[in-house]
């Protein structure tokens, strides 16, 4: 069981928990059709406005994971706004997320997705938080190290 480590000089990203082979198979669940669409359309209006409207976090969050929009749609469009504002008005990248995680059905792969959709400059592409479900440890850490380094 097992599979090769991802390393960034001496530090260890992560650990694929499952045999590199299989790689496809867990590619396949996390389709990447419509992403640059959602990131051409979505994220001029979002920087120009300063904060996502209500049907535009419902679109990223339906592309990110179909399983969470009964909880995202639970969020206002005046919580949306005044969440997304803050995040996207502040240089602290811990905050960008916990303010993002704040809104009702988004964890840590949904509010990275948020961020790499709407902030600027634009982060790395958000599949990689799929590495979550295909049973990488530590995901968190994995996006920090992502967001953090060139």
């Amino acid at each position: 069981m097992g599979g090769r480590e991802l390393r960034y000089g001496n530090d260890r990203i992560f650990r694929l928990r499952f045999p590199e082979p299989d790689i496809p198979k867990w590619a396949a669940r996390f389709p990447s059709a419509g992403s640059d669409d959602l990131l051409d359309r979505i994220r001029p209006l979002v920087l120009v406005r300063g904060h996502l409207t209500r049907p535009e976090f419902l679109e990223i969050c339906a592309w990110k994971s179909v399983r969470t929009k009964p909880r995202c749609r639970k969020n206002s469009a005046h919580r949306i706004e005044t969440l997304t504002r803050a995040a996207l008005a502040t240089s602290d990248e811990a905050l960008k997320i916990d303010l993002r995680r704040l809104l009702d059905g988004v964890e840590w792969p949904t509010a990275s997705t948020i961020l790499h959709f709407c902030d600027a400059p634009a982060l790395p592409d958000p599949r990689l938080s799929g590495a979550l479900v295909a049973g990488v440890r530590q995901a968190a850490q994995v996006h920090e190290g992502v967001a953090a380094r060139p």
